[in-house]
């Protein structure tokens, strides 16, 4: 007769117990948006790269796409590989067309997160299609000539004195910080919009965050509900918690 083994029920911390750890000095993140209008003189090349980023986006996309429809599942590193290979054979030159590797990887890095979001999907659709209003659609191509979101990690994006962000692989551009005290840049996104450009930056600031009294009263709310989606993934992407103290 074989005994059954008693299951461990997974130990669940409470916010308390999780605070209590919180040991070491952490400092707040902000995030700025600038808004760059046709008459200024960095949306030419704002312009010149989100060209660029849609033309990346859209040659990654129908890399996977492809795979897809054969039958193969291309991870990020696969479909980096691969672009690798094209511009080494020279088949396709966009890997380095945006100057620095690391932005083409950001966007490759882009479509991979979306085809994943979309096959989730997809397979929770096949087990209970009745939660769903329609069968979810694969990620489709953007426009022909488009613009497409640009986004530059902290190895390409540079802080500089006084505050001023330079990204050198974009022609220099520069933005000027509102909050000239930080000491490091986690991520810039340029995102086109109508007519302008709207430039997002997260950093890390030096004001240390001073945690109040624990008063044993909590709240918890979706991030979805109080923030747009994409700020959402960014702060996913960067390993961001966001902590709401309760007066």
């Amino acid at each position: 007769m074989v005994k059954k083994q008693k299951s461990k029920k997974k130990v669940i911390k409470t916010f308390k117990e999780v605070r209590a750890e919180k040991t070491e000095v952490q400092y707040e993140y902000l995030a700025e948006k600038h808004i760059i209008k046709s008459n200024d003189a960095r949306y030419a090349i704002l312009d010149k790269y989100a060209h660029l980023s849609n033309n990346v986006y859209n040659q990654a996309l129908y890399r996977f796409r492809q795979a897809f429809f054969k039958g193969k599942w291309l991870s990020y590193e696969k479909l980096d590989k691969s672009f690798k290979q094209s511009f080494n054979q020279k088949d396709c030159m966009l890997y380095r067309s945006m100057k620095s590797v690391h932005l083409a990887q950001q966007i490759l890095k882009l479509v991979n997160q979306n085809m994943i979001s979309w096959n989730k999907a997809r397979k929770a659709y096949l087990k209970a299609p009745q939660k769903f209003t329609g069968k979810p659609k694969i990620p489709k191509y953007k426009p022909k000539g488009g613009k497409n979101i640009v986004i530059v990690d902290n190895q390409t994006a540079k802080l500089r004195a006084n505050g001023i962000v330079e990204i050198p692989v974009m022609d220099s551009l520069k933005i000027k910080l509102q909050h000239k005290e930080t000491n490091k840049i986690q991520q810039v996104r340029v995102i086109p919009k109508n007519n302008t450009f709207v430039i997002e930056i997260v950093y890390k600031t030096n004001k240390v965050i001073d945690y109040k009294e624990d008063n044993g009263r909590y709240l918890t709310i979706d991030p979805d509900l109080i923030m747009p989606l994409r700020w959402h993934l960014m702060l996913k992407d960067l390993n961001l918690s966001l902590l709401m103290d309760v007066l």
